[in-house]
């Protein structure tokens, strides 16, 4: 952080040496960076700044994290998916906290992993590959114990497949006991979930030793 201070003190023909540095890494602790965040990404995209020449060409982790109280209510109700597909070339993603507290866990999940996951499912083409479309790291807080079957159920051409991913930490919020895939419940898929890569899980609690204990972890190695 330190070098990253410095870097913005220095003359203005230093930025786009480092652009790179002080892109690399971007950690969003209110709604409102957020939403700067994306209107600089947009007014780039519209002047047709693409690739290295754009800020999200160089964002690569995005860290997310905070709690959103009832007064801070984004003015785009989607505005962590629309971030997330501006920027195609995350490799890991933090997600603590919810974006917009008008939506229930299960639909911030979704909003948030699917222009993340359905993206790297989507790497198959060329060109795909070479805008370096794919995510290898998540951080997770959930307070539905069922998220990734929600999401499942809501993306039904990954089957039962949560593709891509390398390396995850769970944590619990608060957790409800609501649709459970266990059940009769038409809005929840009665899957279990398989992460086909991921070969290092970290859990914090007990609950989310509950939760990853409904996943197939083929490739796993490292549990703690």
């Amino acid at each position: 952080m330190k070098t990253k201070t410095a870097l913005t003190l220095v003359c203005r023909s230093w930025h786009p040496l480092a652009r790179s540095i002080l892109l690399e890494s971007v950690r969003i602790t209110d709604i409102k960076q957020m939403e700067s965040l994306v209107l600089l990404l947009e007014s780039e995209h519209k002047a047709g700044k693409t690739g290295p020449a754009s800020s999200a060409w160089w964002i690569r982790e995005l860290w997310f994290d905070t709690t959103i109280c009832t007064c801070a209510q984004p003015s785009e109700p989607n505005v962590a998916a629309k971030l997330l597909e501006l920027c195609p070339r995350v490799l890991a993603f933090r997600k603590f906290g919810r974006s917009n507290c008008s939506v229930d866990d299960a639909q911030e999940v979704n909003l948030v992993l699917k222009p993340l996951i359905c993206r790297t499912n989507d790497t198959k083409d060329e060109e795909s590959h070479n805008r370096g479309t794919m995510l290898t790291h998540l951080d997770l807080a959930f307070s539905n114990m069922w998220s990734f079957e929600h999401f499942l159920s809501a993306n039904t051409e990954l089957g039962n497949e949560v593709p891509g991913i390398r390396s995850m930490e769970l944590r619990p919020s608060y957790i409800f006991m609501i649709d459970d895939p266990d059940s009769e419940s038409p809005s929840v898929k009665q899957v279990q979930p398989t992460l086909p890569s991921l070969v290092s899980l970290r859990l914090l609690g007990s609950l989310s030793m509950v939760q990853a204990a409904r996943f197939n972890l083929p490739a796993l190695r490292s549990l703690t």
